[in-house]
């Protein structure tokens, strides 16, 4: 078995994007931060946003996903940035905060311009993680007098809580060599029925005030004493009916802009204001301790209720306290977000008595049901000096609305955070050049991405959602010319076929500066637009838009914070909205393929020498039957050609290939099954050309064509081996084979996808994905006696779960795309060169 370490060639891994939606259901999902970093002397500013989704955590910026930050083992349930300097509270370094289901806090300190993350983690307690998954957490600053800029040496507590009930304390120590974390030995047990937010703000001599809020709709106050590493219960606000969502804290200067009642309470020059967020619908604002000219703050023993918003009709989800150049005389404002699809902006102000008020209104409107409102909310400014504010919803969508002037005037944007939340299970590109992408998900949503100019550079960006849907979708391929015909796989017995609309085919065509068929391949016009009504899961198509339609977008059209929800943008148009995406941009659905008596799993096609595509399709299955490999040709309309019956269990994987023979080409079909077997195909004959029974040890996940001219392909499978095998027999078909792999290959995970690009022909490049979320690549010579040299591949290039599919891009030398359970999508470039020396000149995000 040969053994891929020994021998390495040099090689460079070059991430162009990756694509992965938000968490779904996230209250602490995302946080944005405006970080000072140096560069050669000179002071540089970046504006990141971090989210979460699975167990890796996403940084961003204006032009996309920068780096993916990997070491929690349980899926992330909150983070936070916490700044530990800066000028106004506005700049400043700082580090980011995340914890998971798994009870892991993790500490990810930026170096530089950010090329790398320190990182610190540890176990919030020894109990069982179950009981103690951390679920809320904030991260304190350092000392007053730290300067602009914190410096090397600085320490600080984190606060945790988790879902048992429990307020831990670490400290935190930025060293010169690492970032370092430390588990403090005291903890309260404070929230019998766990926690839904928890804020801090530092009090005087190391004493720092905590606000947890819990599911019963009270407030609990605590005093932590960092020399005495002590808790110690202060006060319980009540009002709230329900849980509370979030809170948030504030110490605001009072001496030239606040109300005089405040202002006489002891003297005051400040005070700490403490926003809660509740599930019953309302906002509240609390006076919960004053600042004296000492630095000190003095508790108030029953904290005051200053205002309660009302504004919202539904469960409050978010509040946040925010400062920057949004605000106006240097007032402070207030987010908040909640389930009626609304976010508010608010400015606290008073010359004789406190009062809040309403400055800016963001929202999405029309019939969106299934967006569920918002989860969670964030403000920041990117470095274009432009403002925004995203917020997520239940399904893991992002919004953003954009501000560029002074005045309080936010229009809908378009996201930066693309990609799916859930599982990514299928991906192709679009023959015969792959300028579009399609993926499919469980989260029932099936995603076309392009390569399109965004601002000054180029990015890939979702174009359209040809499928909504109501179940899990397994599968999907490309079956039309340049790429206007999509068939796919979901949780049913069905096969659905889709066309795309004529809008779509204009704007692509503006896109990719392109010209596509303006009709049907039967010679049709192509329907404007699709649609679906309530509880259906076919796309009806729209020729004629009416009247009363038009007006209604029209209308639409008219709200400036509200998602687009007309017709597609006009050509050449910036990426659409989260709201245009979800509604407009489906493609109506043609047929429905009907031959199979379980869920169907697997999808393959081919295109044919006169246009037409050959489609194969395979279900889950427990005999030979159900086992049945069924064959389509779709031309002007799918004609139900034969089907293929040889496995005894699931077919796992399906791959098309040809061979020319003298001036004939055949097409060739292998596949693999859960029966540890696999099989060549010939598709016109419907004959066996050769079978491998026991080709591994366990099942057999993947396949992939090496060299079809030859009859070479690779298999992988959960014994985590890779062989390659031969079909020499083709004009003597043989039943059954006894031939040994030619050449094995054992990882260190199981292989669950698998693809090959010839760069050369004498040599076969295999890229693997694995179990672990691994992708692993090695050249083989495809002459014997097959040598094989491993790629030195980067950390970074890799997934969190298991590696659904790999394709590489055709037309192109190794540009391939990966996708995932962890529900991301990547792009990237394999770039190879002679020497066997270990490069290490990958790209980082």
């Amino acid at each position: 078995m040969g053994d891929l370490s020994l021998g390495f060639e040099k090689s460079c891994v070059e991430i162009e994007q990756k694509l992965v939606g938000c968490r779904r259901a996230g209250y602490h999902a995302l946080d944005c931060i405006r970080l000072k970093c140096s560069s050669e002397g000179a002071a540089v500013t970046q504006s990141l946003l971090a989210f979460s989704n699975d167990r890796a955590v996403y940084v961003t910026n204006l032009t996309g996903i920068r780096y993916s930050l990997v070491s929690h083992e349980g899926i992330v349930n909150c983070l936070r940035w916490q700044r530990l300097g800066g000028q106004g509270n506005l700049y400043g370094t700082g580090v980011l905060v995340s914890g998971d289901a798994a009870g892991a806090l993790c500490v990810w300190r930026p170096q530089g311009l950010i090329h790398r993350f320190d990182l610190a983690k540890l176990f919030s307690t020894t109990d069982s993680a179950t009981d103690h998954s951390l679920f809320s957490i904030v991260c304190l600053a350092v000392p007053p007098g730290a300067g602009e800029v914190a410096t090397v040496g600085t320490s600080g507590p984190l606060f945790s809580c988790t879902s048992g009930g429990y307020l831990y304390a670490f400290e935190y120590a930025n060293t010169a060599s690492a970032v370092q974390l430390t588990a403090l030995p005291e903890s309260v047990d404070c929230l019998p029925l766990g926690s839904g937010a928890i804020r801090s703000e530092q009090s005087f001599d190391g004493c720092y005030l905590v606000f947890v809020g819990n599911t019963i709709g009270t407030i609990e106050g605590f005093l932590y004493n960092s020399k005495h590493q002590t808790f110690a219960r202060t006060t319980t606000i009540e009002g709230h009916a329900d849980c509370i969502r979030d809170v948030a804290l504030h110490v605001m200067d009072i001496r030239n802009q606040c109300a005089d009642q405040l202002q006489n309470r002891r003297n005051a020059t400040g005070h700490v204001l403490l926003a809660s967020a509740s599930q019953d619908g309302t906002a509240r604002l609390w006076l919960v301790a004053s600042s004296t000219h000492q630095g000190h703050l003095d508790l108030i023993d029953d904290p005051e209720c200053l205002t309660v918003l009302y504004d919202h009709q539904s469960a409050v989800t978010t509040v946040k306290f925010i400062r920057g150049s949004c605000c106006a005389d240097e007032r402070p404002r207030l987010l908040t977000a909640a389930f009626d699809r609304t976010v508010k902006l608010w400015e606290l102000s008073g010359d004789s008595a406190p009062r809040i008020q309403r400055v800016a209104e963001m929202g999405v409107i029309g019939e969106q049901s299934s967006f569920h409102g918002f989860y969670s909310a964030a403000y920041g400014e990117w470095d274009d000096g432009q403002s925004v504010v995203f917020a997520t919803t239940y399904t893991g969508a992002v919004f953003q609305w954009r501000n560029a002037s002074s005045q309080n005037l936010w229009r809908n944007d378009e996201p930066c955070i693309r990609g799916h939340n859930l599982g990514v299970t299928d991906l192709d590109w679009c023959p015969p050049d792959g300028l579009m992408l399609v993926t499919v998900s469980r989260d029932m949503t099936c995603r076309l991405f392009a390569k399109a100019q965004v601002t000054t550079a180029y990015q890939w960006v979702e174009l359209a959602r040809p499928q909504v849907h109501g179940h899990e979708i397994f599968a999907v391929r490309f079956v039309g010319k340049s790429g206007l015909k999509l068939a796919s796989a979901a949780e049913e017995k069905a096969v659905r076929l889709f066309d795309a609309p004529q809008q779509f085919v204009e704007e692509l065509s503006g896109i990719l500066q392109t010209t596509r068929p303006e009709a049907c391949s039967d010679g049709k016009p192509r329907p404007v637009r699709a649609s679906r009504i309530a509880l259906s899961l076919t796309n009806q198509p729209e020729y004629e838009a009416s009247e009363s339609n038009e007006g209604e977008e029209i209308h639409r059209d008219l709200s400036p914070s509200a998602g687009r929800l007309g017709r597609f943008p006009a050509s050449g148009a910036s990426p659409r909205t989260e709201a245009t995406l979800q509604q407009d941009t489906l493609w109506p659905e043609c047929e429905q393929l009907f031959a199979h008596p379980n869920n169907v799993q697997r999808l393959d096609s081919i295109e044919q020498q006169d246009g037409s595509f050959i489609l194969a399709s395979a279900c889950v299955a427990q005999s030979m039957r159900e086992s049945a490999i069924q064959l389509w040709e779709i031309q002007d309309a799918a004609v139900e050609l034969h089907d293929l019956r040889c496995h005894d269990l699931t077919v796992t994987d399906l791959r098309f290939a040809y061979r020319i023979v003298g001036k004939t080409r055949r097409n060739l079909l292998l596949s693999v099954a859960r029966d540890r077997s696999w099989i060549v195909w010939n598709v016109h004959s419907r004959e066996v050309i050769s079978r491998r029974k026991n080709a591994h040890a366990r099942m057999i996940l993947t396949c992939a064509w090496v060299d079809p001219q030859q009859g070479l392909f690779a298999t992988g499978g959960r014994d985590k081996c890779i062989h390659l095998w031969q079909v020499s027999n083709f004009d003597a078909p043989e039943a059954e084979s006894l031939a040994e792999p030619l050449q094995s290959w054992r990882l260190h995970s199981a292989v669950t996808a698998m693809d090959v690009f010839s760069d050369r022909p004498d040599r076969a490049i295999v890229l693997a994905g694995l179990e672990s979320g691994a992708l692993h690549g090695f050249s083989v010579s495809t002459v014997a006696p097959y040598c094989s040299k491993a790629l030195q591949m980067s950390e970074n290039v890799r997934h969190v779960r298991a590696v659904s599919r790999i394709r590489f891009r055709p037309r192109s030398r190794g540009v391939f795309a990966s996708c995932s359970e962890d529900g991301s999508v990547m792009i990237a470039r394999i770039l190879t060169t002679e020497k066997n020396e270990v490069a290490d000149t990958v790209s980082t995000f």
